[in-house]
């Protein structure tokens, strides 16, 4: 049986073939670190820190300015 590549799967295309495929460990890694890149965690909270609206608002602050830079500066509203 032939591999698939998984350079040439988006992200959705790779996540279907990791999970028809669980047995399949290079996919399940291909996949992590491609989920890792392409989507960043935005933030982490320390223990009993809460989501207050001034840390909910640099976050997405923080993701905006990475969509523009990804997007090529584009500015976004």
């Amino acid at each position: 049986m032939t591999r698939p590549d998984f350079n040439r799967m988006d992200l959705h295309e790779l996540k279907a073939y990791m999970l028809a495929h669980r047995d399949d460990i290079e996919a399940f890694h291909a996949y992590m670190d491609r989920s890792d890149t392409e989507r960043p965690v935005l933030a982490v909270l320390e223990p009993g820190e809460s989501l207050t609206e001034q840390v909910l608002e640099e976050v997405l602050r923080r993701k905006r300015v990475r969509d523009d830079a990804a997007h090529g500066g584009e500015q976004t509203q």
